[in-house]
């Protein structure tokens, strides 16, 4: 679905449910919302195009004030293009101060945000733009897509861990992977004095969420990245992975065990989490014998990078590995991979006197096991004790409670990490260990 119109609603407690709703529950710091902030009158065409003339700024005077081209101003005066967050944001501010009424503000803001998913609830929640909470705000949660499996699990033990701790003030804000939403989140977050925030699945070697860490760090926000981060965190920054070396090296012990020989994993897009698990499949296969093979690609969403994977379509990929006649098993090492790898295997016809493909998959066993049809064989990863170790992590930054060399941590496989789909079996992970 379109990420600029399928955002989530805000949610101030999580609830543990496939589906997200909002809930607001802000008990000891104060919640001013924006319908409260303007006069309302209803002789003004609220149209940026129309607001800049009624102001007496014309479109040069607008692009300077704002830092951008003329052509950018006519764009979204046209509609051609949209006008960003933080942009929108600005020229709030230059329209306020230029003598338009808040009501009608409220209706630019609500209009075009809306074009980025931000709901008027989300509004109201956040404030408005130049609004500064008069006491500590709350932690908040940043992530995309929080409606998937391994991210929800995530936010289930935030959501615990932080109930354990007695922390009602948290705010959970999905940005359904556009970078404009988070800019805009980011410029929020700087002027409301938060006890820290949470980032659950960003690649912190992206230019602009470094640029987000460095401003957040600079105003002492403590900040912790879930499932990766820098590679050296800042001051007042940590990392909590997960342990997708061991996970992948695991399967791959476990696939040989069971007499498989050639064993391609399928891995979306060149993240460091990916990377790791790509790491530990290709030192067992190679330290066991077996040929190394792994095929990357990217999934749908990512754009037109052909020369970041070897098959850019996710499903051509998998139905690529699965035609391989010669292939005996397929280590999906995401849920997306899994997912195709499925597909393909539904599709494919590969003979009557071919052996069939076997597929194992790391990610959330929920889906994979109660939901897939087959279940798949997994190995489990510990999403809800990463999502617990985060909030552990953030409240001893915030205590100044840990030494710098231990702000970076990775959590384990749970002991019994392997799930079979024939039985829901699951078997302890030390005992499968192969050798060459």
């Amino acid at each position: 679905s379109n990420s600029r119109t399928s955002m989530l609603s805000l949610v101030t407690v999580f609830p543990p449910s496939p589906c997200f709703c909002l809930l607001v529950r802000m008990a000891r710091w104060p919640l001013i919302l924006l319908g409260h902030l303007f006069s309302y009158t209803t002789s003004w065409d609220s149209t940026i195009g129309s607001l800049l003339k009624a102001v007496g700024l014309s479109r040069d005077m607008a692009a300077s004030l704002l830092g951008i081209s003329r052509d950018s101003i006519n764009n979204w005066c046209s509609g051609r293009t949209s006008i960003s967050p933080r942009n929108l944001g600005r020229l709030a501010q230059i329209l306020r101060e230029s003598g338009t009424p808040r009501d009608i503000l409220h209706n630019l803001l609500t209009t075009h945000l809306m074009d980025w998913g931000i709901t008027a609830d989300i509004m109201d929640m956040l404030g408005d733009y130049n609004f500064k909470w008069t006491e500590p705000g709350p932690i908040i949660v940043l992530g995309s897509q929080f409606y998937s499996g391994s991210h929800q699990l995530m936010l289930s033990g935030i959501h615990d861990a932080m109930c354990v701790a007695g922390i009602e003030e948290v705010v959970y804000l999905d940005t359904c992977g556009s970078m404009q939403v988070l800019d805009y989140y980011t410029a929020v977050a700087l002027r409301s004095s938060l006890k820290g925030a949470v980032f659950i699945g960003f690649d912190s070697s992206e230019r602009q969420v470094y640029e987000m860490l460095t401003e957040l760090v600079s105003h002492s926000i403590p900040c912790v990245f879930l499932g990766s981060g820098p590679a050296v965190p800042p001051v007042g920054t940590a990392v909590v992975q997960l342990d997708g070396y061991r996970a992948a090296a695991f399967a791959t012990e476990t696939l040989w065990a069971k007499g498989h020989r050639d064993i391609t994993a399928l891995a979306v897009d060149r993240k460091v989490p990916q990377i790791r698990k790509v790491q530990g499949y290709s030192d067992t296969i190679e330290r066991l014998g077996g040929r190394n093979r792994v095929v990357w690609t990217l999934l749908p969403d990512a754009g037109s990078q052909p020369a970041a994977a070897d098959r850019p379509d996710l499903h051509e990929a998998a139905e690529m590995i699965v035609s391989d006649l010669d292939a005996s098993a397929v280590l999906a090492l995401s849920s997306h991979a899994a997912k195709s790898a499925m597909s393909a295997l539904r599709k494919i016809d590969r003979g009557p006197t071919t052996p069939r493909v076997s597929l194992m998959a790391l990610g959330c066993w929920d889906w994979m096991h109660h939901v897939s049809f087959p279940p798949i064989t997994h190995v489990v990863l510990p999403f809800y004790e990463a999502g617990q170790r985060a909030t552990a992590m953030l409240l001893a930054l915030r205590a100044d409670d840990f030494e710098p060399h231990q702000r970076e941590v990775t959590v384990p496989l749970p002991d019994y990490a392997l799930h079979e789909s024939t039985d829901g079996t699951l078997f302890d992970i030390n005992t499968v260990r192969v050798d060459a």
